[in-house]
């Protein structure tokens, strides 16, 4: 759950839109979600305003697609690592808004591109091993 989800649930809690018992039946799985194959930290986004990153590799194609399918009911953006192609295309196929970018194997789910003002721009060196 990211923040904005987490504070649209309390408001409508709090206008009774949202009866306690099914807020905190939402809340239940929190902070993780024990699927057996992966412990999920439900409340990374919370945290540090990112979900936690999916890392594929290691995982059957159904593992993955399942981890991302859970993230995607609480969390708007989903970033998924070292993912093969044909694990990318089932993953796609379960899940909405998936964008696949093959040389860095990385797939994002709702995708979102954030210009930063040029004069709060910094730099950033980022370095990635195999």
């Amino acid at each position: 759950m990211d923040n904005e989800r987490f504070k649209i649930l309390l408001e409508n809690v709090k206008s009774g839109h949202t009866p306690v018992d099914e807020a905190l039946n939402s809340l239940r799985s929190l902070p993780y979600d024990d699927m057996g194959y992966a412990k999920l930290d439900m409340h990374h986004g919370i945290r540090t305003g990112f979900p936690e990153v999916v890392f594929c590799q290691g995982k059957t194609c159904g593992q993955s697609v399942e981890i991302v399918k859970r993230l995607a009911g609480l969390h708007s953006t989903i970033l998924a690592t070292r993912v093969a192609p044909d694990v990318a295309e089932k993953i796609a196929e379960a899940v909405a808004g998936c964008t696949y970018h093959s040389d860095a194997r990385i797939l994002v789910v709702n995708e979102k591109v954030r210009l930063i003002p040029q004069a709060s721009r910094a730099r950033c060196l980022l370095f990635a091993a195999m």
